[in-house]
């Protein structure tokens, strides 16, 4: 005989899967956050304050979010190795310039590097008080475009 706890797992079980069957439907298949109009795509920088750095700013988005986005015809983002091993950043963004410098260590030039990729969703997180770039956070999958679908 079934007790109530497992009554719930079932009914959690197929929760879950309702839910799985919902997020896996074509309707969801290759999605675009570009095409969405989405900010996490077309690029933001917005304060991003914590403990220690009450000034944080986190700037955000795709290259090819940006690059496509017709609304600020100014709007780019760098990222920047040099043969001497500065790490930097840029974005221009709705009339406003930010830049920070990255600490010369292997994790944040691996970093750099993934941000890099033609579809990368990047968020750097730093302070500009200090211009220290403070985290990087790259990724890349099938729901940004690649410079080949340009």
């Amino acid at each position: 005989m079934p007790t109530r706890n497992s009554k719930l797992t079932y009914f959690t079980a197929a929760v879950l899967a309702v839910l799985c069957a919902g997020i896996s439907t074509q309707a969801f298949a290759g999605l675009d956050l570009y095409a969405s109009g989405s900010k996490i795509s077309t690029g933001e920088c917005v304060a991003a304050p914590s403990l220690f750095r009450p000034n944080q700013l986190r700037c955000s988005g795709t290259f090819y979010g940006i690059r496509a986005q017709k609304a600020d015809a100014n709007r780019w983002v760098e990222f920047g190795v040099s043969n001497t091993g500065s790490l930097l950043f840029w974005m221009n963004i709705s009339g406003k310039h930010y830049t920070c410098a990255a600490p010369n260590t292997q994790g944040w030039k691996d970093a750099f590097l993934a941000a890099t990729g033609s579809s990368a969703f990047f968020e750097m997180q730093f302070d500009p008080s200090t211009g220290e770039c403070t985290s990087l956070f790259a990724a890349t999958g099938s729901q940004f475009k690649a410079a080949s679908a340009l």
